[in-house]
C-alpha cells in the first residue's frame, strides 16, 4: 500500500470535495484488498478531518434534519393548498407543484442520504457500510434529476409571466391547453432523468480507503468505502453538467425578469399620462415584483454560489490545476446549506410575498374562522382579480395610445401573478 499525499479527487456530484490521493496504479475495478489511498493517522487533529466534529457535526445533527422537516412539510403543506382550493388550479401552480415535489425529492436524496451515513459509520464520508452502490445511484438520481427539473420549472414560470405581461394577446405555447401542459412536465422529467443518468460514471466507482489510527482511535474501523468517478473525464463531464445548464438558465431568466418590470413601468407611465387608477396599478405592479423575486431571484441568489464553487473545479480539473481542498471546504459546506434551504422555503417566501397565496393557505387550513374573520374586515383585493383590472387599465390607456397592448386573454389572467 502506498502513501499518496497532496492530491484529491471530486467525489460526489453536487460538488463534494475530499482530500484523498489519487494513485492509479492501485485503480480496480471493484472493492477489494487492495487500497486506494492509505493513511497514517499521527494526532488528534488529524484524525478529526475524517470523523463528525465541529461544524461537521451541528450540520449533521440539527442543521440538515431542520432544514428537511422544514422543507417537507412546507412543500406538502403547498400541495395540500393547490388540491383543496379551486382558485390555486392554474398553469402556474402546475409548474410551482411539480417544483414543490422536485424539492422534495432533492432534500430527500442529498439530506436523507448524508443522516444515513451518519448513523451508519462514525467516519464522516463512509458510503460502503451506509449504502453500497444501489442506495448511491438512487441517491444520485434523485439529486440531479431533481436540480435540473427545478432549473426548468423555474424558467417555465418565468415564461409564464412574460408572456401575461409583455405578450398578452399571445398565448405562451407550453400553457395552451391541459393536455400539452400534462406533456411539458413529462418532457422535463424524462429530459432530467436522462441527463442525471448521463453524469452517473462521476460516481460508479467503488475506492477502498485505508487508515492506521493512533492508539486512542483503535475502535475505528481502519477501512472504508468512498464511490467516485471512473476517470477524469466523466468527472469533468459531470462539473459541466452540473453548472452550464445553471448559468444559461440563470441568463434567460434575468433577461425575461428585466423584460417584465420594463414592460410593467411603461404601462404604468401611460396610465399616469391618462389619469387612470394609478394607485392600484401600482399595488399590482409591486405584487408582481415580489413574486419575480420569490420564485426566481431567490432561487438564483441561493444556488448560485455553490454552482460558481463546483464551476472554479470545472475550470480547474480542465486545465490541469489542483486547487488546496481545505480552503474551500467551509464555503462549500455554506453554499451546501444555501442549496438545501433553497427547496424549503419557496412555500414561505410565497406566502410572505403574495396575498392571494396567503388567502388560500388560510381557506385550506382554517377555512370557517378565517372566513370569518376576513368578514369581519375589509374585503382585501384578490390576487386573481388583479389581472383582469390590471388589463382593464391598460385597455383604457390603450384606446389613446397604440403603443399600449390590449386586453389578456384568459391565459393572461391565469399567469400573471
Amino acid at each position: 500500500m502506498s502513501i499518496v499525499e497532496n492530491s484529491y479527487v471530486h467525489f460526489e456530484g453536487m460538488g463534494e470535495f475530499m482530500d484523498m490521493g489519487f494513485d492509479y496504479e492501485n485503480y480496480t475495478d471493484g472493492v477489494t484488498n487492495v487500497c486506494f489511498m492509505s493513511r497514517r493517522v499521527n494526532s488528534t487533529t488529524d484524525a478529526a478531518t475524517y470523523l463528525y466534529v465541529g461544524y461537521h457535526l451541528w450540520t449533521v445533527r440539527l442543521i440538515q434534519p431542520l432544514i428537511l422537516t422544514i422543507g417537507m412539510i412546507t412543500n406538502l403543506a403547498f400541495l395540500y393548498v393547490v388540491a383543496r382550493v379551486q382558485s390555486m388550479r392554474t398553469v402556474v401552480n402546475q409548474y410551482l407543484v411539480h417544483l414543490a415535489v422536485a424539492d422534495m425529492l432533492f432534500l430527500i436524496g442529498a439530506i436523507g442520504k448524508k443522516l444515513w451515513q451518519y448513523c451508519e459509520s462514525p467516519i464522516r464520508d463512509d458510503e460502503g457500510s451506509a449504502l453500497g452502490p444501489v442506495m448511491v445511484i438512487i441517491s444520485h438520481l434523485l439529486i440531479y434529476t431533481n436540480i435540473f427539473s427545478s432549473e426548468i420549472l423555474v424558467t417555465l414560470v418565468a415564461f409564464e409571466r412574460f408572456y401575461a405581461v409583455c405578450r398578452p394577446m399571445v398565448v405562451f405555447a407550453a400553457s395552451s391547453n391541459n393536455r400539452k401542459v400534462t406533456n411539458i412536465l413529462c418532457l422535463i422529467w424524462l429530459q432530467s432523468l436522462a441527463l442525471a443518468a448521463s453524469t452517473l460514471p462521476a460516481t460508479l466507482q467503488p475506492y477502498l480507503i485505508c487508515v492506521i489510527w493512533p492508539d486512542d482511535y483503535k475502535h475505528l474501523p481502519d477501512t472504508w468505502v468512498k464511490y467516485g468517478p471512473m476517470d477524469e473525464r466523466a468527472q469533468v463531464y459531470a462539473y459541466v453538467m452540473q453548472t452550464v445548464p445553471f448559468f444559461v438558465v440563470m441568463l434567460i431568466n434575468s433577461v425575461l425578469y428585466v423584460c417584465i418590470m420594463r414592460e410593467m413601468e411603461r404601462r404604468l407611465l401611460a396610465m399616469e399620462r391618462h389619469d387612470l387608477d394609478l394607485h392600484t396599478n401600482v399595488e399590482i405592479r409591486n405584487q408582481v415584483s415580489r413574486m419575480l423575486v420569490a420564485n426566481g431571484v431567490i432561487f438564483f441568489v441561493l444556488m448560485a454560489p455553490f454552482q460558481f464553487g463546483s464551476l472554479i473545479l470545472a475550470i480547474d480539473r480542465i486545465t490541469g490545476k489542483r486547487i488546496e481542498p481545505q480552503s474551500l471546504e467551509q464555503f462549500l459546506q455554506v453554499t451546501r446549506m444555501m442549496v438545501y434551504l433553497n427547496s424549503a422555503v419557496n412555500p414561505i417566501i410565497y406566502n410572505v410575498a403574495n396575498s392571494r397565496y396567503r388567502a388560500a393557505f388560510e381557506e385550506a387550513f382554517c377555512k370557517n374562522q378565517c372566513l370569518k374573520r376576513r368578514s369581519r374586515r375589509s374585503p382585501a383585493k384578490q390576487l386573481s382579480n388583479h389581472s383582469s383590472v390590471y388589463a382593464t387599465s391598460i385597455t383604457k390607456a390603450s384606446n389613446s395610445d397604440s403603443s399600449l397592448a390590449g386586453n389578456t386573454g384568459n391565459n393572461g389572467n391565469e399567469t400573471c401573478v
